[in-house]
């Protein structure tokens, strides 16, 4: 058995340093299908607008990916301050996919806010890799401790660009050659 790392998003655009610990806009990048019904419902992005968030989707159905590439930005985190990532379901059974999500937050700078599936916590090892959200409450909650503790942001940004370095494009080559 071999592990070989996921690639990062290709093209990604780091978070904007100049935005600091600001939290302005919270986002979901993938396909529709892979985010949970509460964080769609109107409830959730009145929640985060009361607290001057904006909630972004940055998604299509899997099936309309061929017929509208255009529309995602999945590569651009320039204006991004929070990645959320909750699918819906029972997480431990989504042992085939990948912890790219926590990889691409990291190369970003931007924290994370993750649901609790084995790809994300195999590779944590800290409690600054991102912040475990399993429900709406639990995410609520993760977002009002980040906007009430800059420092805890920052320190969050500071520990994902450490862990990037675990998984740049020469580590994930080099794993392939070895493997090969």
């Amino acid at each position: 058995r071999f592990y070989v790392p996921h690639w990062s998003q290709p093209g990604l655009l780091p978070r904007d340093p100049l935005r600091g610990s600001r939290i302005e806009r919270v986002e979901f990048k993938g396909f529709l299908a892979n985010l949970g019904p509460a964080f769609r419902h109107p409830a959730w992005v009145q929640w985060l607008a009361q607290r001057n968030l904006q909630w972004v989707i940055d998604a299509v159905e899997f099936t309309q990916l061929a017929r509208t590439p255009e529309r995602l930005t999945w590569n651009d985190f320039r204006e991004s301050d929070l990645l959320l990532a909750v699918r819906p379901g029972d997480p431990s059974s989504y042992t085939n996919k990948p912890a790219t999500k926590m990889h691409n937050a990291w190369h970003a700078g931007v924290p994370a806010l993750l649901g609790p599936e084995p790809a994300f916590r195999e590779l944590r090892r800290d409690p600054l890799d991102y912040l475990e959200v399993s429900s709406l409450q639990e995410a609520k909650a993760a977002v009002d401790l980040l906007l009430a503790e800059p420092d805890r942001y920052q320190r969050m940004v500071a520990h994902g660009r450490e862990r990037a370095a675990e998984f740049t494009a020469e580590v994930v080559l080099a794993c392939w050659v070895e493997l090969l």
